[in-house]
């Protein structure tokens, strides 16, 4: 690790890159809270974007259907889940401060806890009553200045490491908390030269339970192997353009596979998320490195498009790659998680991303397709992460009852086929997870593992699909009294 090249990189970009300077214009009043409680009152499926009001926790679930005696362990969410302090309410998604949830389940039975995570800016905020900090899409008036340890929300994602639950942002260091408690324990010290490091929230982890991660860190790309027990093995700053946010990348058996989108960060907008503009005009950028050097091998120019999940990789004995991603045209999907920030809820067929499969050739040749349907938050079956997989799973824009997701489905790489469920109406669908079944060994023997928010009775359920039985729909539910906030990523642990 070259800890001299690191502090060089953060010092010219001044902290990680992800929270812009002072010298933003101040927004003048804020009318996005009154907006958002008057769209409320008419679409009553916003629910799912208001603040949770403190910690929860429920010892026994209701439940429908039948558990699987064999199903034991614990399934965690991370999102966003404070937007608004004393009459302000945050301008984007990404900005609250994360809520991460707990659903255990033993013997048939479910629990649920749930605790915001106490990072610095978490405490000092409860303290205040207010925002002190700005954030990445929202310019807080009279805002504090702060490193990216001071700003982390991590609100992201999660990940179970040793003894411990890393929650994950990607402007900043994990945070890691109690598994069982979810009581915050603080932030992972990576080293001394990485305290400022961008850590992004979609890691990788190979069938040795080593985990690989970028980081954008301006013009420069940060790139990590660390032991499973979450020490860093290897690290390297890459050159890269400046793109801005970029959340997700592959890993196969030998290579780290990093595509980076059609964007820069040219834009007017106020804040970090404001400056990322699109650029249709310009490919996205391939860079293949050797996972256990991090050194770059090869690079290649891929059709303009916009990303922030894929599903897997694997590399062939010539050097083929291929991979699966949830493709969008352009970047203008950030400002569309702002819109509905303030109860605006109109969309397009362009704000989906849609399932399109990778084949990048060793001399740079490059071929896709594209999966009919729109699709997000890409799952497959982790036993065969790295290598050839048959299938993927996703949460899938079917119908138009609202602008969410509202189905699940299953794609055959090999034979084409698409088997979906479709939830009701009043469903609003968030990531679903594979979860293999115990003693299985065949690629799609197990279980889709995933919440929803039923927004008429403002609830929450936690939902068991067959992963061969799709199209049946839930096996078993089990139901939150209350409902829970939008998130992003999820985690299984047995």
């Amino acid at each position: 690790m070259d800890r001299r090249q690191f502090l060089t990189a953060a010092a010219a970009t001044g902290t990680a890159g992800l929270i812009p300077g002072r010298a933003f214009a101040q927004i003048a009043g804020d009318p996005i809270n009154g907006s958002f409680e008057a769209a409320l009152k008419e679409r009553p499926w916003l629910v799912g974007l208001q603040s949770a009001e403190g910690d929860r926790e429920v010892g026994s679930l209701q439940v429908e259907g039948r558990w699987p005696a064999a199903l034991r362990g614990s399934f965690f969410r991370n999102g966003p889940a404070k937007h608004d302090r004393a009459g302000m309410r945050y301008h984007h998604w990404f900005d609250g401060d994360g809520m991460v949830h707990r659903y255990r389940i033993e013997d048939g039975t479910v629990s649920y806890r749930a605790r915001f995570v106490r990072s610095p800016k978490f405490v000092a905020e409860e303290q205040a009553g207010r925002f002190l900090y700005d954030a990445g899409g929202t310019r807080i008036p009279g805002a504090r200045g702060g490193s990216t340890a001071e700003l982390n929300v991590a609100n992201t994602s999660v990940l179970p490491v040793g003894d411990s639950l890393w929650a994950l942002w990607e402007g900043g260091s994990p945070t890691a908390l109690d598994p069982v408690t979810l009581e915050t324990r603080g932030p992972v010290d990576l080293s001394d030269a990485l305290k400022r490091a961008p850590f992004s929230a979609h890691p990788r982890v190979g069938s040795d339970g080593r985990i690989w991660n970028i980081g954008m860190l301006g013009s420069k790309l940060a790139l990590y192997r660390l032991n499973a027990r979450g020490r860093v093995e290897g690290f390297k700053l890459i050159d890269v353009p400046e793109v801005g946010m970029m959340h997700d990348f592959f890993l196969t058996e030998r290579s780290v596979v990093i595509l980076l989108p059609s964007a820069d960060m040219k834009g007017s907008g106020e804040s970090f998320f404001g400056m990322q503009r699109s650029r249709r005009d310009l490919p996205m950028q391939l860079i293949v490195a050797d996972r256990e050097t991090l050194t770059v091998t090869r690079r290649a120019e891929v059709p303009s498009g916009y990303w922030f999940h894929g599903g897997n990789a694997w590399e062939e004995r010539d050097g083929t790659i291929r991979f699966d991603v949830c493709l969008l045209p352009d970047a203008t999907i950030m400002n569309r998680f702002r819109a509905f920030m303030a109860g605006e809820t109109r969309h397009a067929a362009s704000d989906y991303a849609g399932t399109t499969l990778f084949t990048i050739r060793p001399d740079g040749r490059v071929e896709s397709r594209r999966v009919a349907g729109h699709a997000e938050f890409p799952a497959i079956d982790r036993r065969f992460g790295t290598l050839r997989n048959r299938y993927v799973y996703s949460a899938e824009k079917h119908q138009g009852h609202t602008p969410w997701y509202d189905s699940v489905r299953r794609v055959d790489l090999e034979g084409g086929s698409v088997e979906r469920f479709t939830y009701a109406a009043d469903h609003l669908v968030e990531e679903h997870l594979f979860v293999p079944r115990p003693g299985s060994t065949r690629e799609g023997q197990g279980w889709l593992l995933g919440t929803t928010l039923h927004w008429p009775s403002r609830r929450t359920m936690l939902n068991l699909l067959d992963a061969e039985r799709l199209a049946d729909g839930p096996v078993a539910r089990a139901w939150l009294p209350m409902p829970a906030p939008l998130g992003f990523h999820g985690a299984w642990a047995a």
